[in-house]
């Protein structure tokens, strides 16, 4: 690896939109993710040659199948198996990257060294100040506490979310939290690769009666599997990407 570069693995899925897809690598391209980062993997569920030729131009490796949707948690767990990077970074399709240079790299190495000392299992990226629409968490803006497994939702409606005890500020600038007032999430988040694989990756396994039941029993499963893993949560001090759909 490049001593230049983090040793982390962007694990993107995607699935039936090529111009929200290409939008996305663009403005990972642009802001330099492309440049910090060692490895770069594209999960496409329903493969097609338009996925191909963008994975292409923008050098990633592309799996996937071509004529199923596994969905995007058994997709990131597939990733995971594939990845050679000490630390995943966990993006679906259209979340695209709003910061520049220096606060991506800046953010990153806060991410790992939350990882590293074992002060966070999981980093959350999703940016706070422009986490873009829909935000499943809009309606508890400022009583955050109605639903307790959505209280870390307050890093996007509040300056200061430590106005909630259950919230606390590191030394870094991030945000932590416990996994009850956080449950599992497919936005944006970066993982020690090994963790994910073992904690989460092993413990959702394809059914061989059922193949196509896997995109309904992940989210299933992870309900129970958070509570048992019970992870610490972080997110990051600003956060780099926003979603935008386009809806092609």
């Amino acid at each position: 690896m490049d001593n230049k570069k983090l040793d982390i693995a962007l694990a993107v899925i995607t699935w039936k939109k090529p111009i929200t897809l290409k939008n996305t690598l663009q403005s990972y391209k642009i802001n330099g993710l492309l440049d910090i980062c060692s490895e770069f993997l594209l999960w496409c569920n329903n493969r097609t040659l338009e996925q191909e030729k963008i994975a292409e131009e923008f050098n990633f490796q592309i799996f996937g199948p071509r004529t199923r949707n596994i969905g995007a948690g058994h997709g990131f767990v597939r990733l995971a198996e594939l990845c050679t990077s000490k630390y995943i970074l966990c993006l679906e399709d259209d979340f695209v990257l709003t910061e520049n240079f220096n606060q991506v790299l800046h953010e990153l190495k806060t991410g790992i060294y939350l990882l590293e000392n074992n002060i966070s299992n999981t980093v959350r990226y999703r940016h706070r100040k422009n986490p873009g629409v829909p935000l499943c968490s809009q309606d508890l803006r400022n009583q955050e506490w109605i639903c307790m497994p959505l209280l870390f939702e307050a890093v996007f409606f509040r300056d200061d979310p430590t106005d909630l005890v259950e919230i606390t500020r590191d030394e870094s600038g991030a945000y932590i939290t416990s996994y009850m007032y956080s449950m599992y999430t497919n936005n944006p988040v970066l993982y020690n690769t090994d963790w994910f694989y073992n904690n989460i990756g092993c413990k959702i396994m394809p059914s061989e009666q059922d193949p196509d039941s896997l995109r309904g029993s992940f989210e299933t499963n992870m309900i129970k599997i958070w509570d048992n893993i019970k992870p610490i949560v972080a997110h990051a001090p600003l956060g780099l990407f926003t979603h935008m759909d386009l809806g092609v």
